[in-house]
């Protein structure tokens, strides 16, 4: 029998005829049942290990979720008011950063922070080589001192997270994947940038959203997206180190 093979010292105990057969099977059954319970009690401990609160989101420090959430900002593109990308508060004196595509010269711009009404913004900025733009608005929000993390520090396989919104969807809360860290050539505007590719991320809307580490460092901008009809929300994210050569400019 496998249980045997398992515990041969049960085979040496069923050979004992110094007690009685009955004896010898109810000994063997006691030990097979301890041993069946102490199974299951280290595996129950091991599942309950595993599966506490250790989600990544429960990783990213509250106090630096809630300053980049604070500075979020949706970006309209026309007198209709329809949501077109993402921006980000660089200041107190109104300042956003976000992509140059998501309006139009001519277009008129206008900015709104969460369950706030849209304000009127102007090109402050651009950098159309990387796709870059500033606006000036009458924003304020508290800012600390952003961060960046470089991409070559950056490992294929490491969550990542970004608040953005998508659909118009304002401060929504996206968790990502980086799947690549060299994506060049499927883009004419980006031929010889190296672009971070994030799994789980970018959706229409989300353009010009910045993504962060669990630490909320930012690693670059979210610019194009790829399967969304699908649900898969592959993004291209233009690195850190590209903005801030144009935020130096």
């Amino acid at each position: 029998m496998w249980s045997f093979a398992i515990y041969p010292h049960l085979r040496a105990r069923s050979s004992d005829h110094s007690l009685p057969p009955l004896l010898q099977n109810i000994g063997a059954k006691v030990f097979m049942n301890k041993c069946f319970i102490l199974f299951l009690t280290s595996y129950s401990l091991a599942y309950c290990n595993i599966n506490q609160d250790s989600s990544f989101h429960s990783l990213v420090e509250g106090s630096i979720k809630n300053d980049i959430e604070s500075r979020i900002v949706t970006i309209y593109k026309d007198s209709n008011q329809r949501p077109n990308g993402t921006g980000f508060i660089l200041d107190q004196s109104g300042t956003i950063l976000t992509a140059l595509h998501v309006f139009f010269p001519g277009d008129k711009i206008q900015v709104a922070m969460e369950q706030e009404n849209p304000s009127a913004a102007t090109l402050k900025k651009s950098e159309p080589l990387f796709d870059l733009g500033l606006l000036s608005s009458a924003l304020s929000a508290p800012t600390r001192a952003l961060e960046y993390r470089e991409r070559v520090d950056l490992s294929v396989g490491e969550r990542v997270w970004t608040i953005a919104s998508p659909y118009g969807l304002q401060s929504s809360y996206m968790e990502g994947i980086v799947s690549h860290l060299d994506r060049r050539g499927i883009s004419n505007r980006f031929s010889n940038v190296p672009l971070i590719q994030i799994q789980g991320i970018s959706y229409p809307g989300a353009s010009g959203a910045l993504v962060f580490d669990r630490k909320g460092r930012a690693i670059g901008m979210i610019m194009a997206t790829f399967g969304f009809d699908s649900g898969n929300g592959i993004g291209l994210v233009l690195p850190g180190a590209y903005i801030q050569v144009f935020l130096k400019k």
